[in-house]
């Protein structure tokens, strides 16, 4: 029995974000558990657990947003005007797939310029390392707040609540 394109597809959307939510989860907790624990300890996450995190998140977020184009390619069957309407599923994808796409256009593009603006390598002055941690302490809420309205908005979509 061959697999439904379609059904591959949602399968990989799904997956990707789930994953990707479930991410942004762990970076969370994990700058979180950074405060109370030893300095010496930073260098090896900043350096080696915290880059491969993101690179991560900019795979997953990447995968989610392309083939959630795409699901809504098929689905629309390329006539994207229909995504103009006020209907609840339309106004769910255009406000969750926008800002999903935004936050995979921040990972591709945006992240490497804030990673270098707030000292983002452990041989930085102690200067450069305090804007570091502010920026590992807000940016991570931020995206699991704009994270939790994309899957909100995806579910309401998928389901039409």
């Amino acid at each position: 029995m061959p697999i439904d394109p379609h059904v591959f597809l949602r399968w990989i959307h799904i997956l990707a974000g789930a994953a990707w939510f479930g991410e942004v989860l762990v970076i969370n907790i994990l700058v979180t558990g950074l405060r109370s624990a030893d300095p010496s300890e930073h260098d090896h996450i900043y350096r080696h657990l915290l880059p491969r995190l993101f690179k991560l998140a900019t795979v997953l977020s990447l995968t989610a947003v392309l083939s959630g184009t795409l699901m809504v390619h098929f689905h629309l069957g390329g006539d994207w005007s229909q995504l103009l309407s006020t209907n609840r599923w339309s106004v769910a994808i255009l406000l969750g797939g926008g800002l999903a796409w935004a936050v995979t256009i921040f990972h591709l593009f945006v992240e490497r310029i804030v990673a270098r603006h707030t000292g983002f390598d452990p041989e930085q002055s102690e200067t450069a390392m305090g804007r570091m941690h502010v920026a590992l302490a807000i940016i991570p809420r931020i995206a699991l707040v704009v994270l939790t309205v994309i899957m909100v908005s995806m579910m309401v979509a998928a389901r039409g609540y």
